[in-house]
């Protein structure tokens, strides 16, 4: 049996590989013309939505697993500019393209991003209890 590394991804890998489907958005529409009813422009935002919801999933399982609460904040941070980049996008071409699912893509994007910075500021509060407060008296044993 032949020996193998195993290579990993970190959560920029994840966001690296899901940005070119959020910025495919903007050049599906441009190929779509007016065709408010596209089904290609349709599919792109069913990609979407899949691309944002399987990113959280991943950010979950990876903020489980988390070394330091730093790691933390930083995958929540990067989530939320995930979604606010999709926001941008779909912001642009929801009135353009009404009949593709663009508004519940909005309002779902809108639910991630919101949770994603809760979860940041809630991460950010315990680093900072961390940081500040001191370690109980009697938890580690006296230093000679």
């Amino acid at each position: 049996m032949r020996a193998f590394t195993m290579t990993t991804l970190d959560f920029p890998d994840i966001l690296k590989l899901n940005t070119p489907h959020v910025e495919g958005l903007a050049r599906v529409a441009a190929e779509c013309g007016d065709d408010d009813s596209s089904h290609a422009f349709a599919r792109q935002v069913r990609m979407v939505e899949g691309v944002i919801m399987n990113t959280w999933s991943i950010a979950v399982s990876l903020t489980r697993r988390a070394e330091s609460i730093e790691e933390v904040c930083a995958i929540w941070a990067g989530l939320s500019a995930l979604c606010d980049q999709a926001l941008a996008a779909v912001r642009a071409l929801k009135d353009r393209f009404p009949h593709c699912g663009t508004s519940a893509l909005y309002d779902l994007l809108l639910d991630y991003k919101l949770a994603a910075d809760q979860r940041h500021t809630n991460a950010t509060e315990e680093e900072e209890v961390c940081r500040t407060m001191p370690a109980p008296k009697g938890l580690f044993p006296a230093m000679k």
